[in-house]
């Protein structure tokens, strides 16, 4: 039975001869299309290199996979042509079209294998190697021959057949046509030669020999050029050349051909010259060629829809054009994007060609006289009629492009003085320059200065590399990795071309990779791209005090610097410090912008609008890493210092305003400097939203202080922890256990290293001990750790020489708002805390009613710590309402509660919700379960207003408990669900296990089969943890707040 071979389709072309490339008939205009992920470009090409014939499945494995395939390879080669058949007809895979008068594509080609319907025309490499063989027919004549070679040169878009991919299969075809396109070169070097067109010869061949330096027909063709062109010398050089790299890599002698040619020129044959009189194909200066020189934009290229149609419009209309931005955000992809839709544009509006140049290598700056030279020669200029100084051609150029209507592009421009040679200033012509910085001295008619991609065209993006199908399956983790990559385009291209090139990868598995930032920079490469290659070309270009000032503000804040904070950090005055973030924000490696919030001047006049200067999060990731290799170790230790001295004086002022009798209490006690206005917002919630957004710059900057060893630093850092400590109803502090760790091994190290001394560096050495160690304590409470946490609190108390378990106060330091008096009563405080935690409420109720006798009488308001007394009589209170055996009354208890919520109201918000969650607590206890379920909801509404997402949670799994045993099951499952999803999200294993096992019991309850997964899981947890499900789940959290 005779087989039928679908009937090949001329409606798409393939592209191998560069990048992979897809472009294909749409009503009547030509498009290109993403060629998929690497996996579908290897099939792609595959099938194409052999199209009309059958590839089996096998050969498409072994070409997928360097060694042993998978078990799931079968599967990965069928997802892969589903998905090219995606590329290919898109309609097919809507269900438009396919019918019998439209064959398909991609065919199975029996058992085991596919068939590509595509002209061996339409296939660039293919084509390309009927044209080779075309060219060395022997009945051509020389000149025929070499318009056919420089028509299959010419179809090359790139350095490399199927560049980007590195699956055995496309390493083979690339090697195959990188051979077959130098053998071509060799023939056309020939054919010039016998054309009589040696000079011209002599520039492209040079760049020949030294790319393929072992190859003698090249060595052969370009001594025979140099001598044809008057130039004996550089001919019998350019052998000696050659027979050196011949000896010195491969051992060997030049063959005889090259012998022969090397003795003929010795002896001046004459014979080596063309005959006199021949005709000699030449075209002389005024013949026109049109070069089009630029590279094909990226087939993927996505977003940027305005600054395209801005630079489209202005060089349309005959102007010049400056991309700037940080390196990787997709300065080049814009400009031969732009290029690539001028030149096909109505009219093809430069027909007199388009010139291209990329102006910096890996050894620094391009000349811009080698660039003039290789562009006047392809304008049809003789090689030995360009003249030597860069003004002449500059000259020469505009001469030759006059009335052409060219477009120059240039990437990647250092400086103007590189750029100004090379533009044409001829009427018609137009250019588009890409550089990290402004180039302001370039006349151009529209300058754009790009930013990091918006959320969807980040998202775009990543879904036109790695295909529709796979970003469509995981949508929120293709946004995590986008902000994981900071929504940089080149970081985004290399983390999706790594999961395009590992069909069994998940986008959350490159999300967990780049979630690590400490291997951050390591995961964003992938062959020749790196983000951190593209930064550090950004900061090879700075001087020393600008990379030393870059990399100290990264080390404490990347999101936004104005003058006086950074003057503070820095140590500089302030018109120096604005100078060097002017600098930074022109190399593009600081982002100015008006801050939108109050800041303030030099002279401390707050403002709305005031500029302030961030840094890309990859950038400030980049220059963290450079800290040790820019900055002597005291230079690093004075940063550190200074940037937690501003850290803690910002902390203090943002707290100021909402909790004053805490600042009040604390400010004595800390060494931070007082700096009014400068502030890392309003409000605790403000302050709050800042540590989470730089908790990562926080927990290093605090471990990098512990690793100075200096007791000044290490004080700092733990007064600015302590500080913080006091957001715990904002953030979970579990995430600066770590920092806090390392700060108590430091200060307990210093400790021990000064034996016998009271102070070092001006610090009291033990009282920075049991700051350490009341710091971490606070730390482990916040995180669950109670066992831990009552050890430290305990170890605190002991350094400052008092019983942690007594029960006087004769021992204790009675400079009332001194350090010691002042944590010592902090410390009874979270120590009571850690005892009620772990079941002991006799000895939790002992340390408060001790906080309470230290500061005296609970109406001495002229105190400064007379809100700790108040503090503790409410957590007394607290204890005695969970304590089943309580000693007071429940109903007095109550009454306590609610004058404690009145007497707070307005003085600290937070405890007086604490107040009025105990009365809640009560009056469910009491029987009254309508009365407590309305109080717990009306605390609800006040403490998620003001943003205290911990004491939330405590009170959302109350209410749970009580809409429970109210028989409202629906309500009680939807709140406790909302409190065990926002405790796992907030980072608290002992709220997110205590409120899993009340939402177990709502199931329970409600009679869902879900319960008994949760209640086990919850309970395990539970007892990971230490505590006792059978324990009362609503004793209040929380303490007082430094």
């Amino acid at each position: 039975m005779a087989v039928d071979v679908a009937r090949p389709r001329a409606d798409v072309r393939i592209g191998l001869l560069g990048p992979v490339t897809v472009t294909r008939e749409n009503g009547g205009a030509v498009e290109t299309v993403p060629p998929g992920g690497g996996g579908v470009q290897t099939v792609l090409a595959a099938l194409a290199m052999r199209a009309g014939a059958t590839v089996s499945v096998e050969e498409l494995i072994a070409g997928l996979y360097p060694a042993d395939p998978p078990p799931s390879a079968r599967e990965v080669v069928a997802n892969c042509v589903y998905r090219l058949r995606g590329v290919l007809e898109p309609g097919r895979r809507r269900g438009r079209g396919g019918g019998a008068g439209e064959p398909s594509l991609i065919e199975s080609g029996g058992p085991g294998g596919y068939r590509l319907a595509v002209r061996a025309a339409d296939v660039d490499a293919l084509a390309f190697m009927a044209l080779a063989a075309e060219a060395r027919d022997p009945g051509r004549r020389p000149d025929e021959a070499l318009d056919v070679v420089e028509r299959a040169l010419g179809l090359w878009r790139g350095p490399l057949a199927l560049s980007g991919l590195d699956a055995p299969l496309a390493r083979a075809h690339r090697d195959a046509l990188a051979e077959a396109r130098a053998g071509l070169r060799e023939l056309h070097g020939e054919l010039m030669l016998a054309a009589g067109r040696h000079a011209e010869l002599v520039p492209a061949v040079t760049a020949e020999v030294a790319a393929h330096p072992y190859r003698e027909r090249l060595h052969a063709v370009l001594m025979l050029a140099l001598y044809r062109s008057g130039r004996t010398a550089d001919a019998l050089a350019a052998f000696a050349d050659a027979r050196r790299v011949l000896a010195e890599e491969l051992g060997v002698e030049p063959g005889r051909r090259l012998r022969d040619l090397h003795a003929a020129i010795l002896a001046g044959d004459a014979a080596l010259l063309p005959p006199v009189g021949e005709a000699v194909v030449r075209p002389p200066v005024s013949v026109r060629r049109v070069p089009m020189q630029v590279p094909a934009a990226p087939a993927d290229f996505t977003g940027r829809a305005d600054e395209l149609a801005t630079a489209l419009a202005a060089v349309t209309a005959g102007g010049g054009v400056v991309i700037s931005g940080l390196g990787g955000i997709g300065k080049t992809s814009l400009a031969l994007r732009v290029a690539q839709a001028a030149a096909a544009g109505e009219g093809a509006r430069f027909p007199g060609g388009m010139l291209y140049a990329s102006l910096r290598t890996v050894d620094g700056p391009v000349d811009p006289g080698a660039v003039l030279d290789g562009w006047l020669v392809s304008l049809g200029v003789p090689a030995d009629r360009v003249p030597d100084g860069v003004p002449d051609r500059t000259a020469l150029l505009r001469t030759v492009l006059a009335g052409r209507d060219a477009l120059v592009v240039l990437d990647d421009a250092a400086d103007d003085a590189q750029v100004a040679p090379l533009l044409p200033a001829v009427p018609g012509s137009a250019w588009i320059v890409t550089s990290r910085g402004p180039l302001p001295s370039a006349g151009a008619t529209v300058r754009i200065r790009l930013g990091e991609f918006s959320a969807d065209e980040s998202a775009a993006l990543v879904t036109a590399v790695i295909g529709r199908a796979r970003a469509e399956a995981q949508p929120d983790q293709v946004a995590s990795l986008a902000s994981l990559c900071g929504h940089l385009p080149l970081a985004l291209r290399i983390a999706a071309a790594r999961l395009a090139g590992r069909p069994a990868w998940t986008v959350s598995s490159m999300v967990a990779r780049l979630a690590d930032r400490a291997r951050l920079m390591g995961e964003l490469k992938a062959g020749d791209l790196a983000v951190a290659g593209a930064l550090e070309a950004s900061f090879a270009q700075l001087t020393v005090p600008q990379a030393k000032a870059l990399v100290t503000l990264a080390a404490v804040d990347p999101t936004g610097w104005r003058v006086p904070s950074a003057a503070a950090v820095l140590g500089l005055p302030g018109d120096e410090a604005g100078r060097l973030l002017a600098e930074l924000a022109e190399a593009a490696l600081m982002q100015p912008r008006a801050s939108g919030r109050p800041g303030v001047h030099e002279h401390g006049v707050h403002e709305r609008g005031v500029l302030e200067y961030g840094i890309h999060e990859l950038v400030a990731v980049h220059a963290r890493g450079k800290a040790d290799e820019l900055l002597t170790g005291t230079e690093l230790t004075a940063a550190i210092s200074a940037a937690l001295d501003l850290l803690g004086a910002m902390m203090l002022d943002a707290l100021a305003s909402v909790r004053p009798d805490i600042v009040r209490v604390v400010a004595p006690a800390v060494l931070c400097s007082r700096r009014p206005g400068v502030t890392l917002g309003s409000g605790d919630g403000a302050a709050a939203a800042w540590v989470r957004r730089h908790q990562a710059v926080v927990s290093s900057l605090a471990r990098r202080a512990a690793a100075t060893g200096d007791p000044r630093v290490i004080r700092l850092a733990l007064d600015f922890m302590v500080l913080l400590a006091s957001l715990d109803d904002h953030l979970s502090l579990r995430p600066f256990a770590g920092a806090a760790d390392a700060l108590h091994q430091a200060a307990l190290t210093l400790l021990r290293d000064h034996p016998g001394a009271a102070t070092a560096g001006g610090v009291d050495l033990a009282g920075c001990a049991a700051l350490a160690s009341y710091n971490a304590g606070v730390v482990q409470l916040s995180a669950g750790g109670f066992a831990r946490a009552r050890a430290l609190l305990d170890e605190c108390l002991t350094l400052y020489g008092l019983d942690p378990d007594g029960d006087g106060t004769t021992d204790f330091d009675g400079n009332a708002g001194g350090h010691r008096h002042v944590l010592g009563l902090f410390c009874l405080h979270y120590g009571a805390l850690a005892r009620r935690e772990t079941g002991d409420p006799a000895g939790a109720r002992a340390m408060l009613r001790r906080v309470v006798a230290l500061v005296g009488e609970l109406e001495g308001e002229a105190r400064p710590d007379s809100l700790l007394a108040l503090g503790g009589a409410l957590q007394e209170l607290v204890v005695d309402a969970g304590d089943p055996a309580r000693p007071v009354p429940a109903e007095r208890l109550t009454d306590r509660a609610r004058h404690f919520a009145g007497l707070f109201r307005t003085s600290d918000p937070r405890l007086s919700a604490i107040a009025s969650m105990t009365e809640a607590d009560l009056l469910c206890r009491n029987g009254d379960l309508h009365a407590g379920i309305a109080a717990y909801e009306a605390i609800l509404e006040r403490a998620d207003e003001r943003g205290m997402h911990s004491l939330c949670l405590s009170v959302r799994y109350r209410l749970a408990v009580a809409l429970t045993s109210a028989g409202r099951h629906d309500a009680a499952v939807r709140q406790a669900r909302r409190a065990w999803q926002d405790a796992c999200a907030s980072g608290q294993p002992h709220h997110a296990a205590r409120a899993r096992f009340v939402y177990g019991g709502a199931l329970e309850a409600a009679g869902s089969d879900e319960a008994y997964e949760h209640l086990a899981e919850a309970r395990r947890q539970l007892a990971e943890l230490g505590i006792d499900p059978a324990d009362d789940i609503g004793v209040p959290e929380g303490g007082p707040r430094q």
